[in-house]
């Protein structure tokens, strides 16, 4: 019988908060084969449907008080019948078996309907909160954080008399989940002292009390994948194809996390195994409660809802600094790195009491004696991480996976380490045609300069420059906006020494130029590779060295770094006339000294992030560079002690920068896609973009307008000026502009070699110039629309030794 001060179920609910019902049989159930299962020590009685008010809340229990359903105010919209149903009946515990595993066990049912319709009801609405804050970085960015508070526990009073051999801290609730036919455990907080246990629900279906296996190893973890239910973590929405939502990611990236580890003979617990919504309390009691040898909590990075090439990229962690958890936090880091093959840098550990939403509860709250880490493992919205998300998962499977072993101790004899696939080099999924200087982009440049059709801001800066015989020593940097690449020099920049080839299991090569731009080089006849379209320069194999040769005849010398080796660095740079500079690499594999062509060393010194702090001239004069904990280049300090400086939002977008007198000659805003969009130079004048699907309005510092429209390379075929003239213009595979309507209609027209050389130039008025060259791309003949021909000689050098006019 029901015990309540409450009407009966047939009755219209009143303001109960608590009633009592009893539990009845039904059908028998048996055990899985690995998992131990425990009773439930029911009691008969009939079946009882109580009916609870959706404003009120309240306790469903059975007689024998053993089970308790706690069902707090607006878990459901409507009055709400809920029945228990035990599915066996009640006896003792039947003795281990001869492995001493397995137990059976009594499991139950729990149901809901709609009071007034009859309706079956399964899902729970929880208490959510959304906390939105500005990027302290990025104000026009809003984050949002999703509190959840589930509505709905289960406790379960067990007899600890009764536990045979188990151990009472390995009880916990499950759930059956028929797709996958596997009892599932849910996050499960024990009172040893009350004899209970507790777990929040998110549905009703059919639960029971286990005690899980004892692990081979004696080794405990805990993943804790973020978010999850009402909290989808970050959202991203356009484009609708990359359509996500984080808390998915978390979730299976930590299934496949506790499967490697089981495998080792480590038990694995998790937070959640399903799409629940937890609170923070919640989980971290849960961990509290393990007391694992390892936690960490499995997160993914978000800096908007829009997919963009120049939104953050690499992998972060979150920590209570105590040394074990950074120690722990730099493990994951340098795996995370390790397994992308340096393609997702490392952003460092950050401390978890002053992230901006506020001290982060999972990290902070978990006892200083388990080693814990929040690892926010890739952007989500960025394109390159993006593609490791979703085509290589095992990156960050393995890396986390080995970091684990490593902190727990388990060796690589004892359960062996895995390694990642070889993924694609982050140039090849970046805006690589359309940074940098593209061949077609000074019809296009703007303002301090950016490319007009996609809004890249290019900036470049000359360091050190020596006269040599041949060719000078040249160290200039190299800024792009929407270059997702981070290097020597931080995120976005690059330098004049620092090409990159990044080898694909396929036999590709992508290859990253110094001023950001990137090419894909294809397999072909022999030792040689094919070019793509608009690509003038060559690759070759020589031996296990790789050479690059430019269009002038400079040719680079890459050695391969590592075994299986899937980078290469350059060693040598040779011009046409045989003088070379000579590249050397520290242990680390940072480029230590470059040798000139008489002898001369500059020196290259790092901090302990791999991140360049100084280049030394054969004098001894310096230029020193600084950085913030995200790798951004924030200060040079050149050889004559001028200080210029730099910010930066958090997708590593160039804000302002200062030169040595103080005078800011560069503040830029972006919009959500990372194309600029506003810049002011040093007079405050204000150029700006306004960027449409196919098109783009440039606005000067007069207030005119000169609009772009631009193809899918970003090449500029139309440009109108602000009198509204128009110039049309068209380019080959190979960028070569082959076509040219001035604004008076007058037409030029263009055609190239396939080595980019031009061949004969048409002008307005039909008359055709023609050109021709030798195998090193040296022009050898002119002829002008009359005939007459001016001829060129060369040394084998390659410098002009005779002109012969017509």
């Amino acid at each position: 019988p029901a015990r309540a001060s409450a009407a009966l179920p047939d009755q219209p609910p009143t303001e109960s908060v608590e009633i009592s019902t009893p539990l009845i049989p039904a059908s028998p159930s048996t055990s899985s084969d690995h998992r131990l299962f425990f009773p439930l020590i029911a009691r008969d009685g009939p079946q009882l449907g109580v009916v609870i008010a959706p404003t009120q809340g309240g306790v469903v229990r059975s007689d024998a008080g053993n089970l308790e359903l706690r069902v707090q105010p607006q878990a459901f919209t409507t009055p709400t019948r809920f029945y228990i149903h035990p599915l066996v009946t009640p006896s003792e515990i039947p003795p281990d078996t001869a492995e001493g595993l397995h137990r059976t066990s009594y499991d139950f049912e729990i149901t809901a309907t709609d009071a007034q319709t009859g309706a079956p009801l399964t899902q729970f609405i929880p208490r959510v909160r959304e906390q939105r804050i500005a990027d302290p970085t990025t104000p026009a960015v809003i984050r949002t954080q999703y509190l959840v508070t589930p509505t709905v526990d289960l406790v379960i009073h067990y007899d600890p008399n009764l536990l045979g051999s188990a151990s009472e801290r390995d009880l916990r609730i499950v759930y059956w989940d028929t797709a996958r036919s596997e009892w599932v455990p849910i996050l499960t907080l024990l009172d040893t002292a009350a004899n209970t246990a507790r777990a929040p629900l998110s549905h009703l279906t059919r639960f029971a009390l286990m005690a899980l296996p004892a692990a081979s190893t004696g080794l405990t973890v805990v993943l804790d994948p973020d978010h999850g239910g009402a909290d989808p973590g970050g959202r991203v929405t356009s484009p609708l194809i990359y359509a996500a939502a984080e808390k998915n990611y978390n979730l299976a990236t930590a299934q496949a996390v506790r499967d490697r580890l089981s495998a080792c003979g480590v038990q694995v617990e998790m937070t959640r195994s399903d799409d629940s919504g937890l609170s923070s309390a919640d989980r971290v009691a849960f961990i509290n409660g393990v007391a694992p040898d390892a936690s960490v909590t499995i997160a993914y990075n978000i800096l908007t809802s829009q997919m963009s090439f120049a939104t953050g990229t690499g992998a972060e962690a979150w920590a209570k600094l105590t040394s074990q958890n950074m120690a722990f936090a730099q493990l994951i880091l340098g795996e995370v790195v390790a397994q992308s093959g340096d393609g997702l840098p490392s952003r460092g550990v950050k401390n978890a009491a002053t992230h901006f939403f506020g001290p982060l509860a999972v990290p902070m709250g978990v006892a200083d004696s388990t080693p814990h880490a929040q690892a926010e493992l890739a952007f989500m919205d960025n394109y390159y991480d993006r593609a490791l998300m979703d085509q290589y998962s095992e990156i960050f499977v393995n890396a986390l996976s080995n970091a684990l072993l490593d902190q727990i101790g388990v060796s690589d004899a004892d359960c062996a380490r895995q390694t990642s696939p070889w993924p694609p080099s982050p140039f090849r999924f970046g805006a690589r045609r359309s940074i940098g200087y593209p061949r077609w982009g000074n019809r296009a440049l703007v303002m301090e300069p950016v490319l007009a059709t996609n809004g890249n801001l290019v900036y470049q800066h000359q360091d050190v420059l020596v006269p040599n015989p041949g060719m000078p020593f040249r160290f200039a940097r190299t800024y792009n906006s929407r270059d997702p690449f981070c290097g020597p020099l931080g995120c976005g920049w690059a330098h004049s020494f620092s090409h990159l080839l990044w080898i694909n299991e396929n036999g590709e090569v992508d290859l990253r130029y110094p001023d950001g731009s990137a090419a894909i080089f294809t397999p072909g006849s022999g030792d040689t590779f094919t070019s793509e379209p608009g690509v003038l320069d060559t690759l070759s194999r020589d031996g296990a060295a790789y050479v690059l040769t430019t269009h002038d005849q400079t040719r680079y010398r890459f050695e391969v770094v590592g075994d299986p080796g899937y980078n290469a660095r350059p060693i040598e740079i040779t011009e046409r006339s045989g003088n070379h500079f000579a590249l050397a690499y520290d242990g680390a594999g940072n480029l230590a000294t470059i040798t000139d062509p008489v002898g001369r060393t500059y020196q290259l010194a790092y901090n302990s992030n791999e991140l360049l702090i100084s280049l030394t001239d054969p004098l001894g004069r310096v230029v020193r560079y600084g950085y913030d904990d995200q790798r951004n280049l924030t200060s040079v300090t050149d050889v004559l002690g001028g200080h210029t400086s730099f910010a930066y939002d958090t997708a590593h977008r160039l804000l302002r920068a200062t030169d040595p007198s103080g005078v800011t000659f560069i503040e830029n805003t972006y919009d959500a896609d990372g194309r600029l969009i506003t810049q002011h130079d040093a007079s405050g004048v204000e150029g700006r973009l306004d960027a449409g699907s196919d098109e783009v309005r440039f606005i000067d510092n007069a207030g005119q307008t000169t609009l772009y429209r631009f193809d899918e390379r970003f090449r500029p075929t139309v440009i109108t000026d602000p009198l509204g003239r128009t110039e049309t213009l068209t380019y080959d595979e190979d960028d070569n502009l082959v076509t040219h309507v001035d604004a008076a209609g007058g037409t030029t027209t263009r055609t190239f070699d396939a080595r980019g050389n031009l061949l004969t130039l048409t002008n307005p008025l039909r008359r055709t110039t023609t050109y021709t060259y030798d195998s090193h791309n040296n022009l050898l003949t002119e002829t002008d629309p009359l005939g007459y021909t001016t001829r060129y000689d060369y040394s084998p050098q390659g410098n002009v030794t005779r002109v012969v006019d017509p």
